[in-house]
């Protein structure tokens, strides 16, 4: 009966230690994916008013944060040729290992005072935020409780 009892501890642990890895290795995979899309973001010219040769003397040359997205005629990241161009952009990326992985993409303007807080006007930063979520993936929401999806977030700013 003890060795039994030992037994069956020793397995739960060896199991639980696999899971953690396993959650660990998602939760990896989820940021390299997210890493990448915003890089490929980070490529893009800041904003349709400013694709070369345009330039903006001031952030009231930008498009006003209601127009923010792809414009008529961009099917496909190919098209895309500004940063806010993602907004609202989502895409699954399939793997062997993990399944599918779905992506989401937000663009907003933020505030010079708090790079946290959107702003309704347009500003010299934007926000790109990329969530990826996996069944795999095992993060902690903002009141503790577990959620299947991470959030890479960065700021650009036009110059």
């Amino acid at each position: 009966m003890l060795l039994s009892s030992l037994i069956l501890s020793l397995n739960n642990a060896i199991l639980g230690r696999d899971l953690v890895n396993y959650e660990s290795e998602a939760t990896l995979t989820a940021i390299a994916i997210g890493q990448s899309l915003l890089e490929e973001v980070r490529t893009r010219a800041f904003d349709e008013n400013t694709v070369p040769p345009n330039r903006a003397s001031s952030p009231a040359d930008l498009t006003y944060p209601d127009y923010v997205g792809h414009e008529d005629g961009e099917e496909g990241t190919e098209d895309f040729d500004d940063i806010d161009d993602y907004d609202g952009f989502r895409r699954s990326v399939t793997t062997t290992r993990f399944g599918d992985f779905i992506q989401a993409v937000r663009v907003y303007y933020v505030r010079n005072t708090n790079l946290a807080d959107s702003s309704n006007f347009p500003t010299y930063l934007k926000r790109i935020d990329v969530e990826v979520s996996n069944s795999y993936v095992v993060s902690t929401s903002y009141v503790g409780t577990p959620i299947n999806r991470i959030t890479l977030s960065t700021v650009i700013a036009y110059r």
